[in-house]
């Protein structure tokens, strides 16, 4: 019996877990002047905590878009421009390429999914404009107020939306995008029955011994 109580407290907290997702919760990060992730903990840190909350896919423009995912205004690129303090850089290992706004008369980013997500995060370099967005639904998150350049990481979970489009503004900024990550999270009715069906096992089990 003391298995049984214990697997059950387990899932339930992990179910009331995920419920408080309920809200977007925020990571970010930013480190003002940078131009590698090695000399960016404050963002790196922010992509690390996000990636261990939820599962996601990796976008990285190395490769190929994956079907069901695209993006208007932006145009997939190795050169910025500009210094990658100023104007971005590739924050792929290994990598060269990121997205850039291709419009410069255009502030807007538009990222389009065919399956509904729940979660997003990137980095975003060349960072110095105040005021910068994205927005969701009737969602409008704002990103760190702007400085001499740099790198940020952005990102949040809700478990309460069903994402079609985010919509990212860059004030005029220009602006890398790059290692974009996606993904959804279990809604809680569907980790409350997992967590019955886990906790009738395992009842069956002890009185099976």
């Amino acid at each position: 019996m003391r298995m049984y109580r214990t697997l059950v407290t387990l899932v339930f907290s992990f179910a009331v877990s995920s419920a408080s997702f309920a809200a977007p919760i925020v990571f970010s990060g930013y480190d003002i002047g940078t131009t590698s992730l090695g000399a960016s903990p404050n963002a790196t840190a922010a992509a690390n905590a996000f990636d261990a909350a939820v599962s996601t896919s990796l976008i990285d423009f190395e490769s190929p878009v994956p079907a069901g995912v695209s993006f208007v205004n932006g145009t997939i690129t190795s050169n910025s421009g500009c210094g990658a303090q100023l104007c971005g850089y590739n924050t792929t290992v290994g990598g060269s390429n990121f997205l850039l706004r291709t419009d410069p008369t255009v502030n807007t980013i538009t990222f389009n999914f065919a399956t509904p997500i729940q979660a997003f995060g990137a980095y975003f370099t060349g960072w110095q404009t105040s005021g910068q967005t994205l927005a969701f639904d009737s969602t409008v998150l704002s990103m760190p107020n702007g400085g001499n350049g740099g790198t940020v990481f952005f990102g949040f979970i809700d478990t309460a939306a069903s994402i079609t489009s985010i919509t990212y503004n860059r004030q005029g900024d220009i602006v890398a995008i790059d290692d974009i990550r996606l993904g959804s999270v279990p809604e809680p009715g569907t980790l409350a029955l997992l967590g019955l069906g886990l906790a009738g096992l395992a009842a069956s089990r002890r009185r099976k011994q």
